[in-house]
């Protein structure tokens, strides 16, 4: 799966075809951009795969279903919901 440029030619990495979590990259490019686009943070809470495909964002089925189970009424909760969910907890990630 490869994680496309998005509509601010911002490139995010190519994704290994397995993996447990999402890299740091991502995690802040999707936070940066509910941070600075309240637009973006209402979609990604009411509707992530629309939130994403609006930004040509690819995550696998397990990371959508995160960002479809989080529940979250600031950016800070859902920050932290993210991070302990998907979070890379590895050196090497």
């Amino acid at each position: 799966m490869v994680h496309a440029a998005s509509k601010r030619g911002l490139n995010l990495p190519d994704a290994p075809q397995r993996r447990n979590t999402m890299s740091w990259k991502t995690i802040n490019f999707i936070l940066g951009l509910a941070a600075t686009d309240p637009a973006f943070l209402q979609l990604l809470r009411d509707n992530p795969q629309q939130a994403l495909t609006a930004y040509k964002l690819e995550l696998d089925p397990q990371e959508l279903a995160v960002l479809q189970d989080i529940s979250a009424d600031t950016l800070d909760e859902y920050a932290r919901q993210l991070v302990h969910r998907l979070g890379p907890h590895r050196k090497d990630t």
